[in-house]
């Protein structure tokens, strides 16, 4: 008798078992609808009537289907509970498509709370259950999603990878309007990356197309009005036509837009137009233009009206603006490590390995005691192997971790220390420019002149700064040749820096006649055979050192 009772167990657990997915007909229905009507697909499923009586299968793909119809309609709530019913549904019977699917779903909601460390969490766990399903659609969906995170982080070169196989994902499907969408975002990653012009146009002119052909207006004229952007400084003519174009069509970011009309119009002289977009950039709301070019503008035209002091105060403010962004920028690319991501894979093995105990542990009770009894020495045995490989493996992380993490702070302060000097020195040569541009002597120019042009009590800073590039080489051409000045150090610092003598003659308010003396008059100083180049000298002796390290 208590064998009939167990085999009648297994075989109804068999059957649930494999009872993974609905058979109901609507739920179906509204699934193959999804993709191409997802309004007619979220009502068939609103009009099911009390849909947590059904067996737990039907509810666990009407929950699935009624959430993904949401976020398809941009009617997604803040609330991630329904979604979690389908998740330990399909978990508990490893049924991966779905469980990616949901788990890809859950991550929406996430994102919709702003709370971007955890979607990440889910999207990874999403991307491991699709790995080897053929739901390139999702899978495309969920790297896509994963390269706007770290979009947002400023982690370009992660965000990069990710829009590139959520690419490949797409046109697997055959679906372009969300391929467009990608080739947008490459291009995007591109230009921060500083990939060549060509390249960046060329996926930004896919992107266009693809846009057109699927009749998708809104993406078409962001990507004219981003391509105008990117043209302001080639092609004047070309870049207002492309911003004004999806200027008239999309009302959102209007300031940011109107910053480069302003100075477009300006470059063009069209006067009346430019003071019009500058007007819209200084919006009611902000006071300032969301875009460097905006202050840039306003001095230019400032300047053609003859008003000076407004000219120089919106000049200065958008060297301010420039260098802030600029060092914001520096300290994400740095300092910013996904790592959040890293440990999540050690939280989705135990989560694993828990459900692969319970599974197994319901099988035991069904077989018997003595094979309990078994299993259970065998469950122990895995389980404690695999606990003991986890530590290994997070104490060579954390190893591994430590030393790139060293390595990275060493490379870091260099790359700062160098990126700010040049960034200085840039400047100091744009206001020199700027300085020559003016043939009058105003008060304006005199101001402009005493407070950015490099002066000799700045000598000592660059000095201090690029001897620590080079490894204290400068401190120790000092030691072993007391006779050095701080003139001759700092035509040495500039040498390092590899700033042509044009420029070092601009920053140091020398004419080449002297600069030539001067650097004979080190080589004398250093011992050099007057044949001797200083620059291939120094460069080879000091700087080689610090690139070699």
């Amino acid at each position: 008798m208590k064998s009939v009772l167990l085999i009648i167990v297994c075989i109804l657990l068999l059957v649930s078992c494999n009872d993974r997915y609905t058979r109901n007909p609507k739920i179906l229905h509204a699934e193959e609808l999804l993709n191409s009507h997802p309004d007619s697909s979220f009502k068939i499923l609103s009009a099911i009537k009390q849909p947590e009586k059904m067996n737990r299968a039907d509810y666990a793909a009407w929950r699935l289907n009624f959430t993904y119809a949401l976020n398809k309609l941009h009617k997604l709530n803040l609330s991630d509970s329904s979604i979690n019913f389908s998740i330990q549904y399909y978990e508990k019977r490893n049924d991966k498509k779905h469980a990616g699917t949901a788990y890809y779903l859950k991550a929406c909601i996430y994102r919709l709370n702003n709370k971007n460390e955890k979607a990440m969490i889910a999207l990874k766990r999403a991307d491991n259950l699709l790995e080897n399903t053929d739901e390139y659609r999702i899978k495309g969906l969920v790297h896509f999603n994963m390269g706007y995170i770290c979009k947002s982080d400023e982690l370009y070169n992660h965000s990069l990878k990710y829009f590139q196989e959520s690419l490949s994902n797409f046109k697997l499907v055959n679906d372009m309007k969300t391929a467009a969408y990608a080739y947008r975002e490459i291009s995007d990653m591109y230009n921060q990356l500083n990939y060549p012009f060509d390249s960046v146009m060329t996926y930004s002119n896919e992107a266009l197309s693809l846009s057109k052909n699927a009749g998708d207006s809104l993406n078409y004229y962001s990507i004219l009005m981003r391509q105008g952007e990117l043209l302001y400084q080639k092609d004047l003519y070309l870049s207002k036509n492309y911003i004004l174009s999806g200027y008239r069509y999309i009302r959102s970011d209007l300031p940011y837009y109107a910053s480069y009309l302003a100075y477009i119009y300006n470059k063009l002289n069209m006067p009346d137009s430019a003071r019009y977009y500058l007007t819209i950039s200084f919006n009611e709301t902000k006071k300032n233009p969301d875009a460097f070019i905006g202050f840039v503008s306003g001095a230019l035209i400032n300047k053609n009206n003859g008003n000076f002091k407004d000219a120089y105060k919106l000049l200065e403010r958008a060297y301010v603006k420039r260098d802030s962004v600029f060092q914001k920028n520096i300290r994400s690319q740095l300092y910013r490590i996904d790592k959040q991501f890293d440990l999540s894979e050690s939280e989705n093995q135990k989560a694993e390995l828990t459900i692969a105990i319970q599974t197994q542990l319901i099988w035991i009770i069904i077989l018997g005691t003595g094979i309990i009894i078994a299993l259970l020495i065998i469950l122990q045995i895995i389980s404690w192997n695999n606990k003991v490989k986890i530590i290994q493996d997070s104490k060579m992380q954390t190893l591994e971790f430590e030393k790139q993490s060293e390595k990275k702070n060493n490379e870091q302060k260099k790359e700062i220390i160098q990126l700010n000097l040049k960034n200085k020195i840039g400047n100091t040569l744009n206001i020199y420019k700027l300085k020559k541009g003016f043939t009058t002597k105003e008060a304006f120019v005199q101001e402009i002149t005493e407070q950015s042009i490099l002066t000799k009590n700045d000598w000592k800073i660059y000095i201090k700064d690029v001897n620590q590039l080079v490894d204290n080489g400068i401190s120790r051409l000092k030691e072993e040749h007391t006779e050095l000045s701080e003139t001759d150090q700092m035509v040495i610092a500039l040498i390092c820096l590899k700033v042509n003598i044009n420029d070092s003659c601009n920053l140091l308010g020398m004419i080449k006649k002297t600069m030539y003396t001067r650097r004979k008059t080190i080589k004398k100083r250093l011992n050099l055979d007057a044949d001797t180049d200083l620059e291939s000298w120094i460069l080879q002796n000091l700087v080689k050192d610090e690139q070699s390290t």
